[in-house]
């Protein structure tokens, strides 16, 4: 046993949608009698990644002492649920473990058999090799730092700008990404690594200096990035702006799926 951080529900919030299941890559979390449980502590690694999911606000990180996480019993976890199987909200489940299977079929070299590995989507040969230069994307790229946790809210740039918050992996998943800079001021940052906190404090810092057009937020398809939209709607309500959020997503072949 370590003191650690790790994920807490709030059973009498929780109303069993599912969608924390589905977030959770190690698949530390299950459906047990219509509320959400964590199946055992070494499975959950204490990044929040399912935090930004869950519409009720049931979930939330604390300090205690706990069983240290297990990453290759997690994996294992991960690997061996059915495919869909996230339980909870089935649709939405068999729907993501759909497009996985399609991405990393024949063709691929799957590292991880076919299943979730700690924190992200099997790994396996993309089978892409470098594209002719006339179809690469030109840089658009306006703005430095663009680190969430590096950007100074007061910079003159912000004020009466259009913001792109990207997740830091979709730069690397297509050219396209620098289409969607184009004319924005581009943060990244990633929802399963960052301090979910800080990253939602820096926002609102941002929102209450300077007049935002709208904000538009690319995310991966991955489960661990779903949580990047939530957060960002949720800093907007909180601040009481009226900025609008466009929501797009990438799939790991560089696809735009919305």
């Amino acid at each position: 046993m370590v003191v650690r951080k790790i994920i807490k529900i709030d059973e009498s919030r929780c109303d069993g949608c599912g969608q924390c299941v589905t977030a959770c890559a190690e698949g530390a979390i299950s459906i047990e009698d219509g509320k959400a449980r964590v199946i055992s502590e070494s499975y959950c690694d204490g990044l929040g990644a399912c935090l930004g999911q869950c519409p009720k606000d049931a979930l939330s990180i604390e300090e205690r002492e706990a069983v240290v996480f297990d990453a290759e019993s997690a994996a294992h976890n991960a690997q061996s649920r059915p495919k869909g199987g996230y339980g909870g909200s089935p649709g939405k489940a068999a729907d993501s473990g759909d497009r996985l299977s399609r991405s990393g079929g024949s063709g691929h070299r799957g590292v991880h058999g076919g299943g979730h590995g700690p924190g992200c989507f099997p790994a396996f040969d993309m089978g892409i090799r470098e594209a002719p230069r006339g179809e690469r994307s030109s840089p658009q790229l306006t703005n430095w730092p663009v680190q969430m946790r590096l950007v100074n809210p007061a910079a003159p740039y912000l004020n009466d700008s259009s913001l792109l918050i990207a997740a830091d992996c979709s730069a690397f998943a297509t050219p396209a990404a620098h289409d969607f800079m184009a004319g924005k001021v581009t943060m990244i940052g990633c929802p399963k690594l960052d301090d979910a906190g800080q990253f939602r404090q820096k926002l609102a810092e941002i929102l209450k200096s300077n007049k935002i057009r709208d904000i538009t937020v690319l995310q991966m398809e991955v489960p661990c990035c779903s949580a990047l939209t939530r957060m960002v709607e949720q800093v907007v309500r909180e601040t009481g702006r009226a900025v609008p959020v466009i929501s797009r997503t990438l799939g790991i072949r560089g696809d735009i799926l919305i």
